[in-house]
Formats: C-alpha cells, structure tokens, sequence
C-alpha cells in the first residue's frame, strides 16, 4: 500500500468513527433483530461469501452452510468443514481426509454468522443510515471502539418486515471487503449438541492432529 493509500485509510477510518455513535433508532433495529435470532433453538443458513481487494485484483467467491446453536457452530464451506461446540474446533480438510483439533478462543473475535447477531452489543458503536428498497430495509454501520482492530467497519442490511439479516460486509482496513450474503433461512428444532462433534466413525481412516 502507497504513501497515498495509507494516507486516504486514515482520513477514511477517522470520518467514520467520529460520525459513529450510539445511536438509539440503530439500537432499535439491532436489538429486534438479536432478539429474533437468539429467540430460535437452532437455525441453519445457506450463505454466499465474496472477498474483494480492487488494489490486489483478488474477487472470490464461494457458498456455505452453517448451522448454529447457542455458542455452537458447524460450517461446511469449500471442500471443508468447520465445527465449534463451545470448547473445541474441529477442521476438517475433505481431500486430505484429516481433522486438525484446537481450544477454541473466544478472545479472537471472528466474525461469523454465528455472533453477528449479538456482537453488537459490546465495544462497538453503530449509527443507522438509512431505509432503502422502498423502506424494506434498514441499513446499520457497526465501528469497532477498539482502533487496533483489523476492520474499520461492519455494515448490515436488516429486513423491516422480520428483522431478519438480510447481508452483512466487513470493511477491512488492507483495502478488502467481506460480503456475506444470506440466501436461504431455516429455524431447525432437530439439533442436539452432539451434532457439534466431529464424529471420526463417518470418517474412516481419518487423519487426527489434536493441538489441545
């Protein structure tokens, strides 16, 4: 990045939070639509991701599924799959036929379809911008408190209708952009907490690295 580009980030980062704040019509959309979500036992979502750099010419692009419930997750994306029970992550590399085991580390704040509902709600400011698609959706910008953080803003696009999550794009601060878009919703009552452990008998032969 140039003398130029840095220059530009910072006026850009410092614009935004200065006009951030704790703004109460953005709570209120924040808050109907975290409640909706936590209110579920589980839910599963089809989802696209789009990663975009214009100054490095990178645009990718893949779908997922992921199911959540509570503080669990199991993420299935790109020939692997990612399960979190709350204490341990599983990944799971579908061509190599090997699971890597870890401690999960809540302290590292990834951003997911599993906590964007509620992240809100600590160490974030957030301002409302505006109705759009004939008032349908409301637009909402979240800006981190902490300036040390690698992403300068998250902007969400929130159904009015049913406070449901419609997208979600994360402004990073190397000039990428994050789009997760929402493509098809389920609330799923079927879920235990054993479906957030990777089961090693569906995996015959199954390489196993445990960092735990």
């Amino acid at each position: 990045m140039n003398k130029l580009s840095l220059t530009i980030w910072a006026v850009l980062v410092c614009v935004v939070q200065a006009v951030a704040q704790k703004d109460p019509q953005a709570l209120e959309i924040l808050d109907a639509m975290s409640k909706r979500y936590q209110s579920m036992p589980a839910f599963t979502a089809n989802f696209s991701y789009i990663m975009e750099n214009e100054a490095e010419d990178i645009d990718e692009k893949f779908e997922g599924i992921i199911t959540v419930k509570d503080n669990k997750y199991r993420l299935q994306m790109s020939g692997q799959e990612i399960i979190n029970d709350g204490s341990s992550v599983w990944t799971y590399l579908k061509d190599d036929n090997e699971v890597t085991i870890s401690e999960y580390d809540d302290s590292e704040e990834e951003i997911t379809l599993s906590n964007i509902f509620s992240i809100y709600k600590t160490g974030y400011k957030y301002l409302f911008l505006e109705s759009k698609e004939n008032g349908t959706l409301d637009v909402v910008d979240l800006v981190p408190e902490d300036r040390d953080k690698t992403f300068y803003k998250i902007r969400m696009e929130i159904k009015k209708a049913d406070n449901q999550l419609k997208n979600f794009r994360i402004f990073d601060k190397s000039g990428s952009r994050y789009l997760y878009q929402i493509n098809d919703f389920a609330v799923n009552d079927t879920i235990t907490d054993r479906d957030f452990v990777f089961d090693e008998k569906k995996h015959p032969g199954v390489e196993v690295v445990d960092f735990r």
